[in-house]
């Protein structure tokens, strides 16, 4: 190798790192706001269950559990065995309205993804005395309801409705009693319209709000949103 091929394929190295490393830097805050429900987390990995005999292995606490093969009876069979502190059941066909009456009975539960189940009104609304901090719901059939049975036990912190496209301004006039409530996925939520936005502007601890393809909500909203206090960030 020549010192010119040399000095070439030295000064590739160096860029690729620079833009591995300018690719992490957007990638990582990108995907911790747009990404799955419930976050990997290295110190803390999830714990995948795929069967009752997975269950019986799991000790009588887990911090993040994921299940995504589950069915309802197995979550009533989870239920009755261990604790846990988040649970993914995301992209599970096999959760429904029934299983939600066995998930409202797991000791210490905090975060909940339902992303693409067969979860309805009925169904979150057993829910409505387990004290969540994080629910996300993406493309479920939950309605207005819905909305109501989450802000019961006023404990949210952030909630994630993408495209639920049965939620109207009346249902996001729920969460106003919602006083830890800081941040709001209503993306492809294509009912919603200004009256929504300036229901959560009105919040104080609402800070960071999500409308990409909601055609109901203009600049103007926007513009109230972000100017009613300092701090609040809207992705559109």
């Amino acid at each position: 190798m020549d010192n010119e091929t040399r000095s070439n394929w030295r000064r590739g190295l160096v860029i690729g790192a620079i833009v591995m490393g300018v690719g992490l830097f957007f990638f990582v805050p990108f995907w911790s706001t747009f990404g799955p429900a419930i976050r990997y987390s290295i110190d803390n990995p999830e714990t995948t269950v795929e069967s009752r005999a997975d269950i019986d292995a799991l000790p009588d606490h887990v911090e993040r559990l994921a299940a995504p093969t589950l069915d309802d009876s197995d979550l009533e069979y989870l239920a009755q065995r261990v604790s846990v502190t988040e649970l993914d059941l995301g992209d599970n066909p096999n959760v429904s309205d029934d299983g939600m009456r066995h998930v409202a009975t797991i000791k210490r539960l905090e975060h909940l993804s339902l992303i693409r189940t067969n979860v309805s009104d009925k169904g979150i609304r057993h829910l409505r005395k387990v004290p969540l901090t994080y629910i996300a719901l993406w493309h479920t059939k939950i309605g207005d309801k819905s909305l109501g049975y989450i802000a019961e036990p006023g404990t949210m912190k952030q909630l994630q409705i993408k495209g639920c496209r049965n939620i109207t301004d009346k249902g996001v006039a729920k969460l106003s009693r919602l006083e830890h409530l800081w941040m709001v996925n209503l993306c492809e939520c294509t009912q919603i319209t200004d009256k929504s936005v300036d229901t959560l502007s009105k919040m104080p601890s609402v800070n960071f709000i999500q409308v990409f393809d909601c055609p109901h909500v203009t600049d103007a909203a926007i513009d109230r949103f972000e100017n009613a206090q300092p701090g609040r960030t809207v992705h559109r």
